[in-house]
């Protein structure tokens, strides 16, 4: 493992404590999330072999946003290998990382 790489994951693996001991700011975890604009949008993709009759569609992926009121300047990118449920909800059923980086004020998207 490399300098970078290291750094990079010190910084992942600290981000959950960090901002589980923070305050919530303005909105409190209760109060509901104010978003200004939300959407998704396709990325990328091939089409390999006859798209009319035998095709494999591949290197393509689906992007949900959320952009809350007076957003912050930095976007957050929430990249999953499997589900995006990963981000949105705990096991326990309180708030996921895409709401909790919404309520600082942060665009998310997953």
């Amino acid at each position: 493992m490399n300098d970078r790489t290291g750094r990079f994951a010190l910084l992942v693996a600290l981000l959950p404590a960090v901002f589980a001991t923070s305050d919530l700011g303005a909105q409190g975890a209760n109060a509901p999330i104010m978003i200004q604009k939300q959407g998704s949008f396709a990325v990328g993709g091939k089409v390999l072999g006859d798209p009319d009759t035998r095709s494999l569609h591949c290197d393509h992926g689906y992007v949900e946003y959320q952009i809350p009121v007076n957003p912050r300047r930095i976007n957050l990118v929430m990249w999953h290998s499997a589900a995006a449920t990963a981000w949105l909800n705990r096991w326990d059923g309180g708030e996921g990382y895409q709401s909790i980086f919404l309520r600082r004020g942060y665009p998310v998207y997953v």
